[in-house]
């Protein structure tokens, strides 16, 4: 019994194993929230029926799967937390399968990166995508389907086969379900998309099953269009942007922009701060003599480290009655350098159509965090060797940020708060296990004393989730 249970934990995937309890811990301390969404279609489905209750919700809302997840789950919530639980680390378990590794040694430490760097998320995307029931199963459950329905087209960049044939039946079922969101809807095509030119200007092998699921995709997405717009979520959701049409088209992807960047400069920042680490570690191992590249490389890392500082905590009362305090602030106190930063440095949110014309410094954050956004792809790119992980990590790069940027034209995202960026959160939670991968096969050694910092801060973040969040609103 000893010799198996010893077995058992030296599988490579063992660490998602110890994710999928982490995640049911998390949520045993949640239930329906009877005041949001949940109360409402709790309410629909004992009042109209299930059948009525789906009905209404797909044709006067916007269709979808979901309704029927929770119809099945909505007097169990129990099932729901078993299920979110197993998805979340089939999730993780997909992302690490996508990185093509062959070394049970390297594929362990991988699954306990990504296990630990999902916890690294902004906190509401969390607590909204995962935590909350409706956000769960809109957000959770369709985003690993979107995973699963991936894996052909990843695969075939890279000349492999999916080995058993019953996995494209899972396959199939899962794009059928994910193509009914409008955010992971838009990467299959364009992904796909790209994965197809990319093999035929390569002149490589095309197989008939990538080709047989980007026609369904397409085809669903006539359906799904046709569909939304008969629907009423759009005008439904102008209660939350009162004037929304009234903004033309560069005003509306100005906000998309701006909202996007500031999630993941200010909300995620921790994932990104990863990423860059990454990227630089990577550059730098490969690159040491030249001090331009390095020195190139390391901007974005100390970008997001800056951000992450509190500077106004560490130096205060510092400096009283200095001249230059006075200057910044026009008061005689502490340097409010934190404020600086954060009104023209980082804070992308802080320029909006109202007041760009009133104050044009108000441009600055949105240009340069648009520029370290933008200068990261290219980093991505020079990092990788081959052409296929420049293609897979920089297309995906842009599929996170451009699912944020299409929510511009419409009022939903400055309605639904964290959670539309749940998908976009967890594409780069791939991006960084591939560098992470990279650098392992570099022979980029990391001291055991790093990695255990690593792994108790993360029980810390997870804490959180356990004790605090389940009593605060979880939709921000």
């Amino acid at each position: 019994m000893k010799f198996n249970i010893i077995k058992f934990i030296k599988k490579p995937h063992f660490p998602i194993v110890i994710f999928a309890i982490a995640i049911f811990f998390i949520l045993l301390q949640m239930n329906f929230q009877l005041g949001a969404d949940d109360g409402v279609w709790i309410k629909e489905i004992e009042e109209k029926g299930i059948f009525k209750y789906l009905y209404d919700r797909n044709v006067n809302w916007q269709p979808g799967f979901g309704y029927v997840w929770f119809a099945l789950i909505y007097n169990n919530i129990m099932l729901w937390r078993l299920i979110s639980s197993i998805l979340a680390a089939i999730g993780m378990f997909c992302i690490s399968k996508y990185m093509i590794e062959d070394d049970n040694n390297k594929i362990f430490n991988i699954c306990v990166f990504i296990s630990c760097v999902f916890f690294f998320l902004s906190p509401y995307v969390i607590t909204s995508g995962v935590m909350w029931v409706v956000g769960g199963i809109a957000y959770l459950w369709p985003t690993v389907l979107m995973l699963i329905a991936l894996m052909p087209f990843v695969y075939a960049l890279y000349n492999k086969k999916i080995k058993k044939k019953g996995y494209n039946v899972i396959i199939f079922l899962s794009t059928i379900q994910v193509c009914f969101g409008p955010q992971i809807l838009a990467i299959l095509i364009c992904f796909g998309g790209l994965v197809i030119l990319y093999l035929l200007i390569n002149k490589k092998h095309i197989p008939g099953v990538i080709i047989s699921q980007y026609i369904m995709i397409l085809l669903l997405a006539i359906i799904v269009v046709d569909l939304t717009i008969s629907a009423g979520r759009y005008n439904a959701e102008k209660y939350w942007y009162v004037n929304f049409d009234m903004l033309n088209t560069y005003d509306k992807l100005f906000q998309g922009i701006n909202w996007t960047n500031f999630h993941f400069i200010n909300s995620s920042n921790l994932i990104f701060l990863i990423i860059t680490i990454l990227i630089y570690i990577n550059i730098y191992k490969k690159n040491k003599d030249n001090v331009l590249l390095c020195i190139l490389a390391i901007i974005p890392m100390i970008y997001f480290i800056i951000n992450i500082i509190p500077f106004e905590i560490i130096i205060q009362n510092i400096n009283i009655n200095n001249s230059n305090a006075e200057y910044w602030t026009n008061e005689r106190n502490s340097y409010k350098i934190e404020n600086v930063l954060f009104n023209y440095v980082y804070n992308t949110n802080h320029a909006n159509p109202q007041n760009i014309l009133l104050k044009k410094i108000d441009l600055l954050p949105s240009f340069i965090g648009l520029v370290i956004m933008l200068y990261t792809s290219i980093l991505l790119f020079i990092t990788f060797d081959k052409k296929e992980d420049k293609f897979i990590t920089v297309v995906l790069y842009f599929a996170a940020l451009c699912s944020g940027y299409m929510l511009s034209f419409s009022p939903t995202i400055f309605a639904s708060g964290s959670r539309i960026f749940f998908i976009s959160n967890i594409l780069m939670i791939f991006i960084a296990a591939k560098l992470f991968t990279y650098s392992l096969n570099n022979g980029f050694t990391y001291s055991r004393i790093a990695s255990y910092s690593f792994i108790i801060f993360t029980i810390i973040l997870w804490s959180q989730f356990v004790l605090f969040f389940p009593k605060s609103i979880l939709w921000l």
